[in-house]
């Protein structure tokens, strides 16, 4: 417990419609495990997304955790908004660590972002997310899905995933734009903030042992999805441009990023489906 009664952090996890998949993951939550150490206070915060509740069980899902829990319900859906929403809950805790719906974290990962945060002085840290790919996947999609860079933990990052990412709480109140709500339901919101962060001078490092794993879905695995995912990422380019530069300098700035990041999307494809290029 933290000195001024407020856990040690608060893991927020943003769900919609995947009950069984949140179960799977707060349960490995429970089984977190921290060697010879005390065991942290750590509260867990849900945020079910979307017009309606999900009928979602606390007594259930805090049995699984082994933590105390709170269920809250952000109605307007978008994944900027539960993600705001969830840190609007963090209260005083000195930490906030996230992790998305889908995943599933290994026994040393609360442990290795707790342990990090103490010794690091960065203001994020943002760890691996290894994926677990159906046998059905085709070739492309499976070496696109596997190529999960790994780096030595400390290692400056420009940006980060939501998905895995434990922040000192202390920034939220320093700033007045978090997650960007503009286009809630883009994917990108995550590595926006990232670089607005780093922008504005914060620091976000790896923490290469604090390790997730994501169950890649059959939607995913297309080269429509994998091809807008890229363009998602494009438009947040855009904007983060014209932001900075107006729309002028947008068209310079923005849409060479844009292109690019399609380009990327493209070239990958490419690759994947022709490793001899």
């Amino acid at each position: 417990m933290s000195g001024d009664g407020a856990p040690d952090a608060v893991v927020a996890i943003c769900t919609r419609g995947r009950p069984a998949e949140l179960r799977t993951l707060i349960a490995s939550i429970g089984r977190s495990s921290f060697g010879n150490g005390r065991r942290p206070d750590v509260e867990i915060v849900v945020v079910e997304n979307g017009p309606e509740r999900a009928g979602l069980c606390v007594d259930e899902l805090g049995h699984l955790a082994g933590w105390p829990m709170r269920l809250v319900h952000e109605p307007r859906p978008g994944v900027a908004f539960a993600r705001n929403r969830a840190l609007r809950e963090r209260g005083h805790a000195p930490l906030v660590i996230m992790v998305d719906d889908d995943q599933v974290v290994t026994r040393g990962w609360m442990h290795a972002h707790l342990s990090r945060a103490g010794v690091s002085e960065a203001d994020v840290l943002t760890g691996p997310v290894l994926t677990l790919i159906p046998d059905e996947a085709p070739e492309w999609a499976r070496i696109m899905w596997t190529n999960v860079p790994r780096r030595s933990s400390g290692s400056p990052m420009r940006s980060f995933l939501g998905g895995n990412v434990c922040f000192r709480a202390e920034i939220f109140d320093q700033l007045e734009l978090w997650f960007d709500e503009r286009r809630p339901l883009a994917t990108a919101d995550d590595a926006s903030f990232g670089r607005r962060l780093v922008e504005l001078g914060h620091s976000i490092e790896w923490n290469d042992a604090a390790v997730a794993w994501e169950r890649v879905h059959p939607a995913r695995l297309t080269h429509r999805w994998t091809i807008e995912r890229y363009l998602s990422f494009g438009g947040f380019e855009a904007e983060f441009a014209i932001d900075r530069h107006g729309r002028s300098g947008a068209l310079r700035r923005g849409g060479a990023d844009s292109a690019r990041m399609l380009g990327r999307g493209l070239g990958a494809l490419v690759r994947a489906r022709n490793p001899e290029r």
